[in-house]
C-alpha cells in the first residue's frame, strides 16, 4: 500500500472546481478579511472596549463567520488507499488490431444530472475511459460507438453518442448489452466496454447478459460514472438468495447484502429467524457515504418440511422484516452419476470404488463406446444409456451427473453432443476428466466445446506433450515409480469444499497429486480455476497450466480435470488411507447434484416505487395455467388480497398491476399448490423514483458483473487481451485507488456546536458589555 498522498480534497459551492491548494488559499484569505472587517466593526463601537474585550469578540465573530464561510465550501476530505498494480506477465507483442470493439454510453438522466459541483457521471466515466481508450484502440481493427437510454441507439464516434438527447426518462442497461451479445457472428463485438453508472430502471435482471456473454465468448468491461450526487439516508436489502429446495439434514448457505447511504459512521442491529425462533444477530457497521455490506449464514436443513427465514433489522421479534424466503426441505436422494469412459484407464477402478462405497450415489459405468461395456450399481437410469449414450436430453433428465473421461468427441455424434449440451442447460452437470493434450485439442469446433470451461491452445501443449511423453519413456526404461505433483489450489479452491478434509486431529486440507496432465491455460470468460499446476506454466502468456476448472452454463455446471485419473496418488497412499476416495466423493458431491426445477418468483423487484403510480410486478416459475395467490402486506400492518393477470409470455406468464396508495414498506407473497412462497420487499415513497432518484451509482453490482463475463472494471489495471510491457505502464503513472472514503469535514456535530457556541457567546458577551 502506498502512504504517500493519501489525503486529498474537493470544494463545492463557489470554489467548485478548483485545486484544493487555490481553494484552501482563497477559503483562508476570505477568513483573513472577516477578521479584519470584525476587528473594525468594534474598534469603532459605541462602547469604549478594552484590548482584551475587543480581541475576544473578533475571535469570536471571526470563528462564526468562518465556519460558514466553510460550509459555504463545502470540503470534503477524500482517504485513499492505493496500490501499485503487479507488472503483467511478459506477452508477445500483437500480431496487429483484429476483430472490433463496442463502446456503450450511458446517456439517461441519472448520468447527465449534475452535482453540487456541477459535475455529471458522464463526466467522470468519460475522464476515465480517456485514459484506457489510446490502449485499447489499437489492439482492435474497428470501434463502435452506441448511446443508449430508453433504447441502443448506432453512433458514428464518441462525441456523437455523448451528445445524443431524448428518451432519457429510463436506463434499458442490461437490454442494450444484451442486444449486442445476441447479435449474428459476423456483426457481435468481440468486447464491449460500457460507460455507465450502473443504474437500471427498466426492472429487467443481469442473468441475461451474463448467460449472453459466456455463451458468446465476449468479456463486457465497465467504466463506472460517479459523483456527488447523494440520497437522503437509507438502509435496504440489495439481494437475498436462499435455496428454495436442500436435503435434510445438511447445511446450506444464504448470503445477502444490505445497501445504505448513511450521513454519519454509525451501527444497525440485525438478526436473522428462523421461524419464530432466532438464529443469529449481529450489528452492520455503516461509514459516512454509500455502502454496501454482504453477510452471510449457515443453516442447518433439519427435517423434511417448509423452512422459514426472516432478516429484520433489529433485534426483537416485532422487528421490521426486510427480506424473507421459503425453502423446502426434502428427505436425502442420492446422486445418480453416469461414467463414460472412452478408453480403459487405471483410474476408472480407483474412481467407480469410491462412488460404490458412498450410498450417496448409484452409478452406471460405460466402458469404451464402441464394445457397449455397462456396468450398472443400483438403479438403471432408464433410456440414458441402452448401449450408447442416448441422443435425446430428455432420456439424460434420469441422471445428474455425466462424467465423460478420456472420451474423444469423434465417439459423439451431433446429437449426442446437443443432448448433452440441452442437459447441462437444463440443470444438468458434466464432468470432463482427460490428461491427452491431443484429445483434449480435438474438443475444439465441435459443439461440447462451449461445455468446457477452458479453452484449448495448441501452442501452449508442445512442451507438456512432450515432457508428459518423456517422463513415461523414462519411467520404463529405468523402472521408476513415476514422480507426484501437488495442486496448487486458488484463493476459489482453498474456499470450495471440495477439498477440505475433517479428521480427529482437525480440519485438513486435501492436496492431490498427480503425474500427467493436459496443458490448458486459457480460462472461458465466466469460469473459475480451483487448482493448478504448481510449477509449469504456459510459455507465451506465463501463466499457471489450469488443472481443475468449474463453470456455470444454463442452469447446470460442467467442470474439467485435465490430470489423470490419480491413481497413482492412490497407489503412493498407505492402504488404510481415503484421502483419494474423499476427493473424488467432495467432488461429486460439490458439482454433481442437479439443479432443482425452477420455482415461482418475481422477475422484476425494484427497491422503490412511488405512490399513486401504477408498477407492473411480473411472477415466473408457474405455469400459465395455475394462478398464483398473491397478498400484499400494507405499511400498517393489514393485508389485502391482489388478483394477477395472465401475460401471454411463457417465461413470466402472470403480473400484477398494482398502484401504491400509501407511502412506506410493502411486503408481497406469492404462491401456488405444491411450491414454495416467493417473497418481495419494496418501499412506496413520495419523492421522485427512478432516473431522478439520486440513487447511488452501483460500483460493486459492475465489478461483479464483470468479472463474471471475463470483463473488468476499468479503474487501475488493463484487460488481459489489452496488455503489453508498455501498455501498462502508461495506466501504471497515475495512482490506481484501491479504495476511497469521503469524510465531510463541516457535517458534525462537533463543528455546529462550535458555530454555534460562538455566535451565542458573542451576543450574551455584548449584552454584559453594554453593546447591546
Amino acid at each position: 500500500m502506498n502512504p504517500a498522498g493519501n489525503n486529498h480534497w474537493e470544494f463545492g459551492g463557489p470554489l467548485a472546481g478548483l485545486p484544493p491548494d487555490q481553494a484552501w488559499l482563497i477559503l483562508f484569505a476570505m477568513v483573513g478579511l472577516c477578521a479584519v472587517l470584525a476587528w473594525l466593526s468594534y474598534r469603532f463601537a459605541v462602547v469604549v472596549l478594552s484590548l482584551p474585550q475587543r480581541t475576544v469578540l473578533v475571535a469570536l465573530r471571526t470563528t462564526f463567520l468562518g465556519a460558514l464561510l466553510l460550509c459555504l465550501a463545502n470540503p470534503v476530505q477524500i482517504e485513499r488507499k492505493t496500490a501499485e498494480p503487479p507488472p503483467p506477465p511478459p506477452v508477445a507483442p500483437p500480431a496487429g488490431p483484429t476483430g472490433r470493439l463496442a463502446v456503450l454510453i450511458d446517456r439517461s438522466d441519472s448520468m447527465t444530472t449534475a452535482d453540487n459541483r456541477g459535475r455529471t457521471r458522464l463526466d467522470d466515466a468519460l475522464a476515465t475511459w480517456r485514459r484506457f481508450e489510446p490502449v485499447a484502440r489499437p489492439v482492435y481493427a474497428e470501434t463502435q460507438y452506441f448511446s443508449f437510454a430508453g433504447d441502443l441507439k448506432p453512433a458514428h464516434s464518441l462525441a456523437e453518442a455523448v451528445a445524443r438527447s431524448g428518451g432519457t426518462a429510463e436506463t434499458h442497461l442490461y437490454e442494450s448489452i444484451a442486444a449486442l451479445l445476441k447479435k449474428p457472428k459476423d456483426g457481435r463485438p468481440d468486447a464491449i466496454v460500457v460507460l455507465t453508472d450502473g443504474v437500471d430502471t427498466s426492472g429487467e435482471p443481469e442473468a441475461p447478459v451474463r448467460e449472453a456473454a459466456l455463451a458468446a465468448g465476449v468479456p463486457v468491461h465497465f467504466v463506472a460514472g460517479t459523483n456527488r450526487d447523494r440520497p437522503e439516508p437509507f438502509l435496504r436489502v440489495r439481494e437475498w438468495s436462499a435455496p428454495s429446495v436442500v436435503l435434510r439434514d445438511t447445511e446450506f448457505v444464504v448470503e445477502t447484502s444490505f445497501e445504505a447511504f448513511s450521513r454519519e459512521d454509525r451501527t444497525v442491529p440485525y438478526s436473522l429467524w428462523r421461524g419464530d425462533l432466532r438464529v443469529e444477530s449481529d450489528t452492520l457497521t455503516l461509514t459516512t457515504g454509500p455502502n454496501l455490506v454482504a453477510r452471510s449464514f449457515r443453516i442447518s436443513a433439519g427435517k423434511p418440511g417448509p423452512l422459514e427465514l426472516s432478516l429484520r433489522l433489529g433485534e426483537g421479534p416485532t422487528s421490521q422484516v426486510v427480506a424473507r424466503s421459503e425453502t423446502s426441505v426434502l428427505p436425502v436422494r442420492p446422486i445418480t452419476v453416469l461414467v463414460f469412459q472412452g478408453a480403459l484407464d487405471w483410474g476408472l477402478r480407483y474412481f467407480t470404488d469410491a462412488l460404490r462405497t458412498d450410498p450417496s450415489f448409484e452409478l452406471l459405468t460405460v466402458v469404451n463406446p464402441a464394445l457397449g461395456v455397462v456396468l450398472a450399481r443400483g438403479a438403471k437410469p432408464g433410456g440414458a444409456v441402452v448401449g450408447k449414450l442416448a441422443d435425446d436430453a430428455a432420456k439424460l433428465q434420469a441422471v445428474d451427473c455425466i462424467v465423460l473421461a478420456r472420451i474423444y468427441p469423434q465417439l459423439l455424434s451431433d446429437t449426442q453432443q446437443q443432448a448433452l449440451v440441452d442437459f447441462v442447460h437444463a440443470g444438468g452437470t458434466v464432468l470432463f476428466t482427460n490428461p491427452d493434450p491431443e484429445t483434449v485439442a480435438q474438443f475444439t469446433g465441435s459443439r461440447l466445446a462451449q461445455l468446457l470451461p477452458v479453452v484449448f491452445d495448441a501452442a501452449d501443449a508442445a512442451g507438456a506433450q512432450k515432457g508428459n511423453r518423456t517422463a513415461s519413456r523414462s519411467r520404463r526404461g529405468s523402472g521408476a515409480a513415476a514422480s507426484l505433483s501437488p495442486f496448487t489450489l486458488t484463493e476459489a479452491g482453498l474456499a470450495s469444499p471440495i477439498f477440505a478434509q475433517a479428521t480427529a486431529a482437525g480440519r485438513i486440507r486435501l492436496e492431490p497429486k498427480f503425474s500427467e496432465y493436459a496443458p490448458v491455460s486459457h480460462l472461458r470468460p465466466g469460469a473459475e480455476v480451483l487448482a493448478v499446476h504448481p510449477t509449469a506454466r504456459a510459455p507465451n502468456s506465463g501463466q499457471p497450466y489450469i488443472l481443475l476448472a468449474t463453470q456455470t452454463f444454463g442452469r447446470g455446471h460442467t467442470a474439467i480435470l485435465t490430470t489423470d485419473g490419480l491413481w497413482r496418488w492412490k497407489m503412493s497412499e498407505p492402504s488404510e488411507a481415503r484421502v483419494v476416495e474423499t476427493f473424488w466423493q467432495q467432488l461429486l458431491l460439490a458439482i454433481g447434484r442437479r439443479v432443482e426445477r425452477e420455482h415461482i418468483h418475481f422477475v422484476n423487484m425494484p427497491a422503490q416505487v412511488k405512490v399513486g403510480e401504477v408498477v407492473s410486478l411480473r411472477l415466473a416459475g408457474v405455469a400459465a395455467t395455475t394462478a398464483p395467490v398473491v397478498v400484499a402486506k400494507l405499511p400498517d400492518g393489514r393485508g389485502a388480497r391482489v388478483t394477477p393477470t395472465p401475460t401471454g409470455d411463457a417465461a413470466a406468464p402472470w403480473q400484477i398491476n398494482w398502484k401504491p396508495a400509501q407511502p412506506g414498506s410493502w411486503e408481497f407473497v406469492a404462491g401456488v399448490e405444491d411450491d414454495v412462497r416467493t417473497y418481495f420487499f419494496t418501499t412506496a415513497v413520495t419523492d421522485p423514483i427512478g432516473e431522478l432518484a439520486r440513487t447511488p451509482a452501483a460500483v460493486d453490482v459492475l465489478r461483479a458483473l464483470a468479472a463474471s463475463t471475463g470483463g473488468l472494471l476499468l479503474a487501475d489495471k488493463l484487460p488481459f487481451a489489452w496488455r503489453t510491457d508498455a501498455k501498462s505502464a502508461q495506466l501504471t503513472k497515475a495512482e490506481p485507488i484501491m479504495t476511497e472514503t469521503r469524510h465531510l469535514r463541516w457535517n458534525n456535530w462537533t463543528f455546529l456546536w462550535v458555530a454555534l457556541g460562538a455566535f451565542s457567546l458573542e451576543l450574551i458577551l455584548r449584552r454584559l458589555w453594554k453593546l447591546l
